[in-house]
């Protein structure tokens, strides 16, 4: 017969046994949030939010914080540690960079990731000091921040980056960019930290910047990998680590920062809705892209009179090559979605100013008006439906356009 104690001791360990199963089925859920343009993100898990004390009652099977003190600088405003427990504690303090990011309005995710990235000094490797690329410096000033960062304006990316990439770089609110070179004997790796103002700049940039195919290994929300370069989407940030692997020790340093840097990142982004709403039916797969401007859409559409729209009133804006079976013809699509159908018609109209009397007659939607205009050799519609305004280019028939019109 089995004694009260025994009892009471098997009580005790049950409750405790489903306390912690409890936690680590809470731990797939996310605190959530929006950015500035309204898109969701998630950021940490109920576990981090655990108090230590009790922390301390939970069994060892749920993992406890890095043993030692922590310094309150590498603490989040939610108390839970800011660097992975594998991270080196070595490197510039952390003090100054939170004091350098209170400063700026820099969020947490921005802090950890300049932190993390401050702390990684590889043996054998000479690293430099971080530099940051900021929006709101005006060009050419720079300053050296307390921790030896050099803050200077965005427009100096363009040393190293094509001028027109960090154009549509600003046009996806890119507000910051983390960068730390690592250099031994004549191999050279150079790690970036992208931080924008909404999750669909962000996935726009890595869209833009990624190389190579999907991972395999996948790091935060999206990210690709070739033989020269890592880098990985999450939330409102995006991470590149570039230069060549052709020896273990570079794969290996560029392997490791990856991970750290997508360890710490507490973020997490879904795809745009502009592309998901997009129609499925004859799109090609991996075509889709990201713009909010004159000059990212000029990138992936080939369409006359792109500054005469104001992509700053639309909501997203959105490409993607289609594939028309009958007659055969491949097609460019850009839709913006505004918050009204009436933003929505003057982006309509003020665009078809600049082609005057040259309209092709043809139907125009249930509840909006389409036009269609031959321009050179090619077909050109667009429409306004609701609160879409569409335009379909590179059609080398008028059919094609009309037809693939009728999904939008």
């Amino acid at each position: 017969m089995t004694s009260p104690f025994r009892r009471t001791k098997f009580f005790r360990g049950s409750l405790l046994l489903s306390g912690a199963a409890f936690l680590l089925s809470s731990s797939a859920f996310a605190a959530s949030g929006q950015d500035t343009a309204g898109n969701s993100f998630s950021t940490g898990s109920a576990l981090n939010q655990v108090p230590p004390a009790t922390q301390s009652r939970i069994p060892s099977m749920i993992p406890a914080p890095p043993a030692g003190p922590q310094h309150p600088a590498s603490m989040s405003t939610t108390g839970f540690p800011g660097l992975a427990p594998n991270m080196p504690a070595t490197g510039n303090p952390l003090v100054p960079v939170t004091q350098i990011s209170r400063a700026r309005g820099w969020s947490d995710q921005e802090s950890l990731l300049l932190g993390v990235l401050q702390n990684i000094n590889p043996a054998g490797w000479d690293a430099a000091p971080v530099r940051i690329f900021a929006a709101n410096v005006a060009s050419p000033s720079a300053h050296t921040a307390a921790a030896g960062e050099t803050i200077v304006s965005m427009e100096q990316l363009s040393v190293e980056l094509d001028s027109q990439k960090v154009t549509i770089l600003q046009e996806f609110g890119c507000s910051e960019v983390f960068e730390r070179g690592f250099q031994r004997g004549q191999r050279r790796i150079i790690a970036r930290v992208f931080a924008f103002n909404t999750v669909n700049g962000a996935y726009g940039a890595y869209m833009l910047m990624r190389q190579g195919a999907a991972n395999v290994i996948v790091r935060g929300d999206a990210s690709s990998e070739d033989q020269e370069s890592i880098s990985f989407w999450q939330g409102r940030t995006l991470v590149t680590i570039s230069g060549p692997q052709d020896d273990e020790e570079s794969k290996t340093l560029v392997t490791n920062m990856a991970d750290k840097l997508a360890a710490i990142s507490r973020e997490h982004g879904q795809l745009p809705d502009v592309l998901e709403r997009m129609p499925k039916l004859g799109r090609v797969r991996g075509s889709e892209r990201v713009v909010m401007g004159p000059v990212s859409a000029r990138r992936f559409i080939n369409a006359p009179y792109l500054n005469s729209l104001n992509f700053t009133r639309a909501l997203c804006c959105g490409v993607a090559d289609y594939q028309v079976q009958e007659p055969p013809d491949r097609l460019k699509v850009m839709n913006l979605e505004f918050a009204t159908p009436q933003e929505a018609m003057l982006a309509f109209n003020s665009y078809g100013l600049n082609f005057g009397g040259r309209q092709i007659q043809i139907a125009a939607p249930f509840g909006g008006m389409c036009s269609l205009y031959k321009t050179n050799k090619t077909y050109l519609l667009f429409q306004q439906k609701g609160r879409q305004f569409t335009i379909i280019a590179h059609a080398r028939k008028a059919e094609s356009a009309e037809y693939l019109a009728r999904f939008m």
